[in-house]
């Protein structure tokens, strides 16, 4: 039997537009935690389409009040509805990972911005975009960007095993097709 691996979630929400449908954009990092030097970042949009009462997320969570309208990893997006039954599980754990995310941030103390021009928003990109490309470390001086939380994930199904293994091992081929080593 195949040792399990587990792995480290960390979701960065850099835009929350708390309205019907709630839309949020950031990025998931994810590492095997024995070899955390080596993340693999997927870069997400995904829209809430559950109602939202009162701008606040339920707390019980469906795989379906989620969907992903992009997901791309370093160099192209993936295509996540011509991918094979394994990447589903790959899809849930993400989504539960910002499910969860967006439950602490609900319950943060930070402040919800309601808008943001274009200029504000080009300089978020401008700080951001080294630390994503890992050309630039994480500082403290950087925690106001966007809002991030971090899951472990310790699989001991087998669905939740193909989950880590896939996500590990995200590559897109030339035709948005994804390919597991």
């Amino acid at each position: 039997m195949k040792e399990t691996r587990s792995i480290n979630i960390e979701t960065l929400i850099l835009v929350a537009v708390w309205d019907n449908p709630a839309i949020f954009q950031g990025a998931f990092k994810i590492s095997l935690q024995s070899d955390v030097k080596k993340p693999i970042f997927l870069f997400f949009r995904c829209e809430y389409v559950n109602k939202l009462e009162q701008d606040t997320i339920i707390d019980s969570f469906s795989s379906d009040d989620y969907a992903f309208s992009h997901l791309y990893n370093k160099t192209q997006l993936i295509h996540l509805d011509r991918l094979n039954e394994g990447v589903g599980y790959a899809e849930y754990v993400l989504k539960y990972a910002l499910h969860k995310t967006l439950l602490e941030m609900q319950s943060s103390q930070k402040q919800k911005f309601t808008a943001i021009d274009d200029i504000a928003m080009n300089a978020i990109i401008k700080r951001v975009e080294p630390m994503l490309k890992q050309e630039k470390a994480w500082t403290s001086y950087d925690n106001d960007l966007g809002f991030a939380a971090s899951m472990d994930f310790h699989p001991q199904e087998t669905m939740g095993r193909l989950a880590v293994e896939i996500l590990l091992n995200f590559d897109c081929g030339s035709n948005g097709n994804f390919k597991i080593h």
